[in-house]
């Protein structure tokens, strides 16, 4: 018996040329065959999936890196340019910035100083003027100094003593111009010792002094 579909076999007793296969849809089975299984389909294994997976995470990772690191290298290198100071002629580098602790003890002792520190006095122009000696007379009893001239300030510096008579006794000093005119009572005293200084104002010219005392006496003008 002969499928349906089989080639016919060539007749016995002479050649014959094989017959063309003929293209088309495959014939049904007659019924009542059996259908044959349909030819396995190649799955692709489950771990060959998963390694596939991991080593595209890792080459991400890794360019990310890549990037990452080179970006901050760029920031470094500009930074650490703008940051390095310029070198001195002498290729010395300027003194590194002090800690907030030294900077603080340097303001501190800075402040102690300055208020510690007091300010020289402005040196003076000119030396006050000194007084000087005009004219000095010593002696006891009545007597008249010789003219002398001043200005309009001047000084009488005197001292007495009468302690030799053992009680109290006179010292009076009369001013008079070069026209033998009285000016002034300078002194008049009575005791048995003193000193003291009388200043006279707005009295230029040419004077002299006449003393009246019995005690031991001397007489100075300044001006």
């Amino acid at each position: 018996m002969t499928l349906p579909g089989t080639p016919e076999q060539p007749a016995q007793g002479g050649w014959q040329p094989s017959p063309q296969p003929q293209y088309g849809p495959p014939a049904a089975p007659p019924p009542g065959y059996p259908i044959p299984p349909a030819a396995p389909t190649k799955k692709r294994s489950a771990g060959k999936t998963v390694l596939i997976v991991v080593a595209a995470v890792v080459v991400l990772c890794c360019g990310g890196v890549v990037i990452a690191a080179a970006t901050s290298g760029n920031k470094t290198n500009n930074t650490s340019g703008a940051a390095t100071p310029a070198t001195t002629a002498a290729g010395a580098q300027p003194p590194a910035t002090q800690d907030a602790t030294t900077q603080a003890a340097t303001t501190q002792a800075a402040m102690t100083q300055a208020a510690t520190t007091q300010a020289a006095p402005p040196p003076t122009s000119q030396a006050a003027a000194q007084p000087k000696q005009i004219i000095k007379v010593s002696g006891n009893g009545i007597k008249k100094t010789a003219m002398f001239t001043t200005g309009a300030e001047w000084t009488l510096v005197y001292s007495y003593d009468c302690s030799k008579f053992g009680s109290s006794g006179n010292f009076q000093v009369f001013e008079y111009d070069d026209s033998g005119a009285p000016q002034d009572v300078l002194v008049n005293e009575l005791d048995k010792k003193g000193n003291d200084s009388v200043p006279q104002h707005a009295d230029a010219g040419q004077h002299y002094l006449q003393v009246n005392s019995e005690c031991s006496w001397t007489i100075t003008v300044m001006g």
